[in-house]
């Protein structure tokens, strides 16, 4: 007869079951709004569009605020708060409309997920949720590429073509510092946001630095690289992601590849594959150095230890 399951874990799987039950509950309740607004959006008054969204995303907030307040029933309140983030961009952008503010378009991109970016953030600040973090980030990635957007439109900082990878930079570097900022808090999105954010600066950086897509690139570029990379083993150190040193291990082996390619009328159609394997073996004793160091390390603490 097979051990009776711990009582905890018993509680631990109903409770994940309640919270996954909620959050699908959660989005089937956003899209039967959404369809019933657009089936009958000719029929109803602009007062009636924002009560039923923006007053609708309101009401919930506050239900889910004051659950989160009295301690009660965190899967529903998380499964509210989901809800009105859902519906609030809605309600704000249907607001817009219905006073006529919405002349602008790269405007209202901006000002919707902005004033959401500021509630969320106000919330998470008094309640410190993970489903409030996550749409933190979501609408404030949302404000960051809607005004990179607009200000680059009417002031051309950036060439078209490469927009996109200042502004993958711009996330990446603050995915990786909210990351930092909330390690200490266990929350599960750490490990996530490490990778995404690390993913993105590698993908902005070989893309500038000409290593992607046959891209032009510039000279600052081709020296922070190199530097990057460098960066992203080293992240390892304070976050202690494995996926991490696999991802920076992919970019590597695409740096080195696409470095010696470069290079490859040098050497000839055999002499570039001999490249790519000095290259390789060059690292794995570079790998095998550090091994031995650091088995040799504890030895000479020892001996140390034992001379004093």
């Amino acid at each position: 007869m097979p051990p009776e399951e711990p009582i905890e874990s018993k509680q631990t799987k109903i409770y994940r079951i309640s919270k996954i039950l909620n959050y699908i509950g959660a989005t089937l309740i956003f899209f039967g709004i959404c369809y019933w607004l657009s089936y009958n959006w000719e029929v109803l008054t602009s007062l009636s569009r924002v009560v039923l969204t923006l007053g609708t995303a309101c009401w919930t907030l506050y239900i889910a605020a004051s659950l989160t307040s009295e301690g009660k029933h965190p899967t529903s309140s998380g499964a509210l708060f989901m809800l009105g983030g859902f519906l609030l961009p809605l309600g704000i952008s249907v607001t817009l409309n219905a006073f006529g503010l919405d002349f602008n378009v790269d405007l209202m991109k901006m000002i919707a997920p902005g004033i959401c970016f500021i509630i969320f953030l106000v919330l998470q600040l008094r309640y410190s949720r993970e489903i409030l973090l996550l749409f933190c980030l979501i609408f404030g990635s949302s404000f960051f590429i809607a005004g990179m957007h607009f200000f680059n439109n009417n002031g051309m900082w950036f060439p078209a073509d490469t927009l996109w990878s200042y502004e993958a930079l711009g996330l990446g570097l603050s995915y990786l510092l909210v990351a930092y900022g909330i390690s200490f808090s266990h929350y599960s999105l750490t490990g996530w946001l490490c990778f995404l954010g690390d993913l993105l600066v590698l993908l902005a950086s070989f893309y500038l630095g000409g290593l992607l897509f046959e891209s032009n690139t510039t000279l600052i570029w081709e020296i922070l690289t190199p530097c990057i990379l460098l960066a992203s083993f080293l992240l390892y150190l304070p976050f202690k992601n494995i996926a991490l040193l696999c991802l920076s291990a992919v970019f590597l082996i695409i740096y080195i590849t696409r470095l010696t390619y470069r290079f490859a009328y040098f050497f000839g159609t055999i002499g570039w594959p001999v490249v790519l394997i000095a290259a390789g073996v060059f690292l794995m004793l570079i790998a095998l150095i550090l091994l031995t160091i650091q088995k040799e390390l504890p030895k000479k603490k020892i001996n140390e230890s034992k001379n004093t």
